[in-house]
């Protein structure tokens, strides 16, 4: 039996920016993780279970089925998209390549809920935990985490289509990473960011859901109607550069002012909501500033404030009570001892 986990991720700055081609993000590993407990079986069949959305077996047969059928197909957002699917391609990419013959029983709990990069999270656990079990792996290593890198950024980009990468690194590697990207084809490259001491920051839960690929294109729909907007991508690279200087220097006030500027264009490009907008009012009252992060339509708001108990008390007290305290130095991909 094997263990994996992996934490989820915030974007500080840049997401949706970050899609396209000499852009950046800024991002961290939260606190929070995902946990998947793998053990091999004598029978053709995997099964999953997880605490949120029950029981589900596949055969080997049909979990390499269903790797073969998204590569092939034109339009894979039309499967059906979310934990499963990206569960089930890594399983079906890992059981086609090492031609494994016995299935898997594996068993996933997470603290994640359903945002903060949850499906890239529980994905990566799963592959690690199955990966270490196949080749028996014991401790990780440079080589073991770059194919975990590149199985969970396959099937993100077969549930989502247009991936910066930038999720995906984040939750193998951990810590904090500036991502750029170079152009369609290469990879986003990270740039690890050295703050000499921590800083916490408060996640609130807006209780609304978005599919990342819906939110992606309206982005991308916003730009290419008026094509003025893209000024806003330097913009945000800009925010970027400037996040990370407040951050070395400890400027958590013009580092709100940070936040508040990258969302007011998040919200230009119509990729906000009312809920994150209010929960932003409360950040802005009892802290510095606030942003969505993600791909927003709802999902979470990150802030900073030198009151964080407050900030909550305030956000509980409006109905919004998935809220935790973070810091950026939070190691990536782990395999657990037994």
């Amino acid at each position: 039996m094997k263990t994996a986990s992996a934490p989820g991720k915030v974007i500080l700055f840049g997401e949706h920016s970050v899609i396209y081609p000499r852009h950046n993000s800024l991002a961290f590993a939260i606190s929070k993780r995902a946990y998947a407990e793998v053990s091999a079986n004598k029978s053709d069949e995997t099964t999953i279970n997880s605490s949120m959305f029950g029981t589900r077996t596949n055969t080997n047969y049909s979990l390499c089925n269903l790797w073969e059928q998204f590569k092939k197909s034109n339009n894979p957002r039309s499967f059906n998209e979310g934990w499963y699917s990206s569960i089930e391609l890594v399983l079906g990419n890992i059981i086609s390549y090492y031609k494994c013959k016995s299935g898997f029983d594996i068993n996933i709990r997470s603290d994640l809920g359903r945002h903060l990069g949850s499906s890239s999270a529980v994905s990566e656990a799963v592959a690690a935990a199955v990966l270490a079990e196949v080749k028996n792996i014991k401790k990780v290593n440079g080589r073991f985490l770059k194919e975990i890198l590149n199985i969970g950024l396959q099937a993100d980009k077969l549930v989502a289509g247009s991936v910066s990468g930038t999720d995906n690194y984040i939750i193998t590697y951990g810590n904090l990473v500036k991502f750029h990207k170079n152009d369609q084809t290469n990879p986003a490259m990270p740039i690890e960011q050295h703050i000499p001491y921590d800083i916490d920051l408060v996640i609130a839960d807006s209780n609304v859901e978005s599919r990342t690929g819906d939110m992606v294109e309206m982005f991308k729909a916003s730009l290419e109607k008026d094509p003025s907007k893209a000024k806003y991508l330097d913009t945000i690279d800009e925010i970027v550069e400037r996040g990370i200087s407040c951050l070395k220097d400890y400027d958590i006030n013009m580092f709100g002012k940070c936040m508040n500027e990258n969302h007011d264009i998040l919200r230009e490009l119509g990729v906000s909501h009312p809920k994150l907008e209010e929960i932003i009012d409360i950040y802005k009252q009892y802290g510095y500033g606030g942003k969505l992060t993600g791909s927003g339509g709802g999902g979470c708001v990150i802030g900073i404030t030198n009151d964080p108990q407050t900030l909550i008390k305030k956000l509980n007290e409006a109905g919004f009570n998935k809220t935790f305290i973070t810091n950026l130095n939070n190691p990536g991909l782990k395999l657990e001892v037994q």
